[in-house]
C-alpha cells in the first residue's frame, strides 16, 4: 500500500494579534469634551471665565457624544411629561411651556448665559429663563425653542426628543469650562482666537470619594454655587452600605429598592459626622473675615469651627458631616 505523508505547514508572516486594551477603567483614556449649550455656574476671577461642570457631579452623554450633567435625563423626562400633560383648554405652545417651565428643579438660562452668548442645543441664543433641555424637543420636525406661542398642541400631541441623555457613565474629575468654541482644537472656530483653557475632560468611573451631606431645600444656598454634593430629603438620609442614584441637579441622592440597577453609581461605606477633627477648630486662622464673601477665603480652623472646605463651602453643617462613597459605574 502506497504512503502519501502529510506535513505540517509552518506559516512565519502571520500577523501580530491586534491590542485590545486602552486604559485603566479608572479614568478611561477617552478624549470627552463637554456640550457648548451648557449653562455657565460659577465664575472664576483668575481666568476670567465660567465653570459649566464642577467636580463630583455625575456626568452623562448626550446624543453627540458631548458630557452633560447626568441629572438633564431626568430633566428632560419632567419637562416633556409637564408639557404634554397641560389642562389647558385650548392647549398651545406659549401655555404648554409656562406650565413646563415652572417644574421645580430645572436649570434654567440666565442673564449670564446671553450675556457670554450661549446657545441652546438648537443653536439659537439663549434667553434667560429658558430651561436648558427645552431646546432638546421638537413638535411638527421644529425646534420647540423657536416655534411661535400661538401655535396649537393638542391632547393627543406629542413631543419629540431629539437630544437624548444617556444613563450616568461616571463623575467629573475636575471643573469643567465653559466650550471654547467649535471643534476645540481649531482657533478658527474659537468665541476667542487665543483662549482655549481645555480642549477634552475626563470622567472618573471607579473611586472611593467624599462629599458633604446637604439637605435639599438647603443645596441652593451653597457658598460655592454648583459644587457637588450629596443630597438628601428631610428624612431620607445616607446610611452606611446604602445605595446612591443621580438626582435631578446632578448630585448623589439616596436610591430607594424600586431604583432599577443600572441606575444605581455607587454605595455609600461611611457616613462621617465627627466634626472637628484634630483640634482644627483650635487652630487659629490669619485674617478670618478677609474678602466681600468671607467663607471663600477662610482656610479651615477657627475661622471655619474647625470644619473642612468640603463643608464650610457647602450648605451643609457639622451634623450632617460627609459621605463616603464608592463609585460603581459598570
Amino acid at each position: 500500500m502506497s504512503y502519501t505523508a502529510k506535513h505540517k505547514l509552518w506559516d512565519h508572516t502571520s500577523p501580530v494579534q491586534p491590542n485590545v486594551e486602552i486604559s485603566e477603567g479608572t479614568r478611561p483614556a477617552e478624549a470627552f469634551k463637554p456640550a457648548a449649550y451648557l449653562a455657565v455656574e460659577r465664575f472664576d476671577k483668575w481666568y476670567e471665565n465660567w465653570f459649566v461642570m464642577q467636580a463630583g457631579k455625575v456626568a452623562a452623554l448626550d446624543s453627540a457624544g458631548r458630557v452633560v450633567h447626568a441629572g438633564l435625563a431626568a430633566q428632560a423626562a419632567a419637562y416633556q411629561t409637564a408639557f404634554q400633560n397641560n389642562a389647558n383648554t385650548p392647549e398651545t405652545i406659549a401655555g404648554c411651556k409656562a406650565v413646563a417651565r415652572a417644574v421645580s428643579g430645572l436649570t434654567l438660562y440666565t442673564a449670564n448665559d446671553v450675556a457670554q452668548g450661549v446657545k441652546n442645543f438648537a443653536g439659537a441664543a439663549a434667553a434667560a429663563g429658558e430651561p436648558v433641555v427645552e431646546s432638546f424637543f421638537t413638535f411638527g420636525g421644529n425646534s420647540l425653542s423657536g416655534m411661535n406661542g400661538a401655535t396649537a398642541f393638542g391632547d393627543n400631541d406629542v413631543l419629540v426628543q431629539a437630544n437624548v441623555i444617556s444613563k450616568p457613565i461616571g463623575i467629573l474629575a475636575s471643573n469643567v469650562w465653559v466650550w471654547a468654541g467649535g471643534d476645540g482644537f481649531n482657533p478658527t472656530q474659537y468665541n476667542y482666537h487665543n483662549y482655549n483653557l481645555q480642549h477634552q475632560i475626563a470622567v472618573l468611573c471607579d473611586y472611593y470619594i467624599e462629599l458633604p451631606v446637604v439637605l435639599d431645600t438647603n443645596y441652593a444656598n451653597a457658598v460655592l454655587p454648583g459644587m457637588a454634593a450629596a443630597v438628601y430629603s428631610a428624612g431620607s438620609p445616607f446610611t452606611p452600605g446604602c445605595f446612591v442614584k443621580v438626582g435631578m441637579d446632578s448630585n448623589m441622592v439616596p436610591a430607594t429598592t424600586s431604583d432599577a440597577w443600572y441606575d444605581i453609581v455607587g454605595q455609600v461605606l461611611a457616613v462621617d459626622t465627627n466634626w472637628p477633627k484634630d483640634y482644627m477648630d483650635r487652630v487659629r486662622t490669619a485674617w478670618p473675615n478677609l474678602g466681600t464673601i468671607p467663607k471663600l477665603n477662610q482656610s479651615p480652623g477657627s475661622a471655619t469651627n474647625g470644619m473642612p472646605d468640603t463643608i464650610n463651602l457647602s450648605a451643609g453643617t457639622q451634623a450632617e458631616g460627609t459621605v463616603r462613597i464608592n463609585l460603581i459605574f459598570r
